[in-house]
């Protein structure tokens, strides 16, 4: 029988018990593919089409286009403001709770 050490487990970043005061101050990754050069997320198909939303496209690394997107989801997708929150919380971060 083998013992793994918690710190070998995947997202042990997030997920081994720490000091409580280690994780206020804790930055969430984006997800490791997105950090490719010029990876996009395409997110036009969120839309209805009389919304005219042909190119809508996600940048985790871009703080702007983060805000930008999120704030176009939230107001004129097929999504209502808290499932738009949660897919730009899932899209944005290598690990996130949601609840539904």
């Amino acid at each position: 029988r083998s013992c793994v050490e918690p710190e070998t487990i995947p997202f042990a970043k997030y997920l081994v018990h720490r000091p409580r005061a280690f994780f206020n101050d804790l930055k969430v990754d984006p997800p490791v593919y997105t950090r490719m050069p010029g990876f996009k997320f395409q997110l036009s198909s969120l839309f209805p089409s009389n919304e005219g939303m042909s190119d809508l496209k996600l940048d985790v690394s871009d703080a702007a286009s983060v805000a930008f997107v999120g704030q176009e989801l939230r107001q004129k997708s097929r999504l209502d403001p808290s499932q738009a929150d949660a897919v730009i919380a899932a899209l944005t971060q290598e690990i996130v709770l949601i609840q539904g």
